[in-house]
């Protein structure tokens, strides 16, 4: 019954976009027959899928080897396979410049740039393919990873470890960490909410960055300061100036205001006190990217506000607005969305569909052609 639902729900959505010229009706056509993607994630000029049987597949820029094609080379506009997993991956995760999976074995492996040890092999050499991050092999009971800039952490569960673990960048810390390190001064975790935070038992947002929370510089890398927000937080996102929380279904931000990341209808200022975003009803998931933060409504339509020079808030425009519009064409059945510096992705009924920037082919249709509204990622079958 859940096969049939997604099936329709996957096809009223794409009937929609043909109606609204969004889609041609020849991609909408081929669209129908793809394997199913179950998760997304995007760095600077690139972006990833996790495909229904654990296939990575990724797009745009691979100056640095993120791709995971085993090469290097300026960019792909078409979807590739990662080559040499060890397995089948269950999540994915992507920063700057650098990709990792978490594999059905309970493996992490990482592969892209590595000037401050993000993908955690013990060196700072780059990767074209997949390598093993040092000390979580399978059975290191990791049930999270995520990754954001040049840091990559995880969530381990069991063996009597800390909760957390990074590796990495360690902003305003003496130095960086090429292996995973323990994240020092957590309380109990529910789950990883970036490579910055993670959320309490109680529901408190507790943070490890300089950036966020108050923490002092040149501290132990990755030290918690004390709970950002306080209770009932399900999730939280960032965009390096601005926090936004995800509680009892509505979300609130902190933090400067400079191109509306704040979501208060204004642009200009800053706020240290919660503040209730507008033009949203209830939500079930808040995502901040590059000056760029999304809600996902309880009804599956996505909505963005912030920076928009490149059309990455998929309006339909290139204006900046501190009041959240609907990205066009997304209206339900979206459950995921991810960030480049200047463009985004949603998942949609197992389809991926990305809009702004593609000088480096991060939209994943074959081009480098820009777009103020989604297009439908040219994932193989």
């Amino acid at each position: 019954m859940r096969i049939t639902l997604r099936g329709t729900l996957s096809s009223l959505i794409l009937i929609g976009l043909v109606v609204t010229g969004l889609l041609p009706l020849r991609t909408a056509a081929r669209a129908a027959t793809l394997t199913p993607v179950v998760a997304l994630a995007s760095g600077t000029a690139f972006a990833c899928a996790l495909r229904d049987g654990g296939i990575v597949a990724c797009w745009g820029d691979n100056r640095e080897g993120q791709l995971g094609l085993g090469r290097t080379r300026p960019s792909d506009s078409q979807p590739a396979d990662v080559t040499g997993l060890a397995g089948p991956a269950v999540q994915i995760a992507a920063g700057f410049a650098h990709t990792c999976a978490l594999l059905t074995s309970g493996e992490v492996e990482c592969w892209g740039a590595n000037t401050y040890g993000q993908l955690g092999d013990g060196s700072r050499r780059t990767r074209a393919a997949p390598a093993p991050v040092r000390g979580l092999g399978p059975h290191s009971g990791v049930v999270a990873l995520v990754a954001s800039q040049n840091t990559t952490c995880v969530m381990r569960r069991g063996l009597g470890t800390p909760p957390v673990w990074c590796w990495g960048e360690a902003e305003g810390a003496s130095s960086d960490s090429l292996v995973p390190i323990p994240v020092t001064g957590l309380p109990a975790l529910a789950h990883l909410s970036s490579t910055v935070c993670a959320i309490s038992r109680a529901g408190a947002a507790w943070c490890w960055s300089s950036a966020v929370g108050g923490a002092q510089p040149l501290r132990p890398p990755f030290s918690a300061g004390g709970p950002v927000f306080t209770r009932a937080v399900t999730q939280l996102a960032s965009t390096g100036l601005a926090t936004c929380a995800l509680t009892h279904q509505r979300v609130f931000c902190v933090g400067e205001n400079l191109e509306g990341q704040l979501g208060n209808g204004a642009i200009g200022g800053a706020t240290s006190t919660p503040t209730p975003v507008i033009n949203l009803g209830t939500s079930s998931l808040v995502a901040g990217g590059y000056g760029v933060v999304c809600a996902i409504s309880t009804r599956g339509a996505l909505s963005c506000w912030g920076l928009n020079a490149n059309g990455q808030l998929g309006d339909g425009t290139t204006l900046v607005t501190g009041t959240p519009h609907v990205v066009l064409g997304l209206t339900r059945g979206v459950t995921a969305v991810a960030f480049g510096a200047a463009s985004t992705c949603a998942l949609v009924a197992t389809r991926v569909w990305c809009w702004g920037d593609n000088s480096n082919g991060q939209l994943g249709d074959g081009s480098t052609l820009a777009s103020l509204a989604p297009r439908l990622v040219a994932l193989s079958s």
